[in-house]
């Protein structure tokens, strides 16, 4: 595919164009307003920088960038995303501003000292919930002085400033949220006392088919035999020779007693 000439790109229209054309096209512009060869190199490394942006954004970067670049050097990458770095940090700026005066507004109108947040109050979203928290608490803000405000203030916007620059407003939730999932988790469900007592019950006492297996088993075992006559005969005569062997011993241990003393 053959290349466009520098008098094709600065031709064609806004519409329609790639971020990459975008470049190009005001590369050759600047490159001639300037003085300075463009190189396919610089080329590539100014569509690698400004990728991220739409040909929309590019277009309206290289616009603002023309008219009010007045150094001598030529322009690098930076200076067209720095328009945009700034524009969000404003953008921010006043949507933390905004937080904090719904903060006031929803404390004056939803809290009271001696009663709390009151009943039915519409929810605050979480992340100025968690910044009102890291600044002293809803208590805290209706009751400081004007003077303390400023400080109070200067703290809720760090912390909701922190809370979006890491990425934690998305994993924050509510109080309200908070005690519902923790309900959740305490709510427990008693047992039933009855089934309770049964199963304590049966699992102390056997079953009935338990019990007649065991009778079963007495029953069927075979009975002891009672010794024969001629058994009964060697069990007298080995009783009486162990007392007539006992006999003899002590009367021999009470004789040595009488010599010795």
């Amino acid at each position: 595919m053959q290349a466009r000439s520098n008098r094709e790109i600065l031709s064609l229209p806004d519409s329609g164009l790639s971020t990459e054309m975008v470049v190009r096209k005001w590369l050759v512009a600047m490159g001639s307003l300037y003085g300075r060869e463009i190189t396919p190199l610089s080329i590539a490394t100014w569509c690698e920088m400004l990728s991220p942006l739409t040909p929309e954004q590019a277009e309206q970067g290289f616009r603002e960038l023309v008219k009010s670049w007045t150094f001598a050097h030529f322009p690098s990458p930076g200076a067209i995303l720095s328009q945009f770095k700034n524009a969000e940090e404003k953008g921010f700026a006043l949507e933390a501003e905004g937080a904090w005066g719904k903060l006031l507004d929803w404390v004056e109108q939803n809290y009271y000292p001696d009663k709390g947040v009151r009943s039915r109050a519409p929810r605050l979203p979480s992340a100025i919930e968690h910044a009102a928290h890291a600044a002293g608490g809803y208590s805290h803000i209706e009751r400081c002085s004007r003077e303390q405000l400023v400080w109070v203030r200067k703290t809720f916007l760090d912390a909701y400033k922190n809370v979006h620059e890491t990425g934690q407003v998305e994993h924050l939730i509510s109080n309200a949220e908070a005690k519902r999932i923790l309900a959740g988790f305490v709510e427990v469900r008693a047992l039933p006392t009855p089934s309770l007592r049964i199963e304590v019950a049966s699992a102390e006492r056997p079953r009935a088919q338990e019990v007649r297996a065991v009778l079963n088993r007495v029953v069927e075992e075979k009975p002891i035999e009672a010794p024969g006559d001629e058994e009964l005969a060697k069990r007298r005569e080995r009783l009486l020779r162990q007392a007539e062997e006992w006999r003899v011993n002590h009367e021999a241990e009470s004789e040595l007693a009488e010599v010795s003393a």
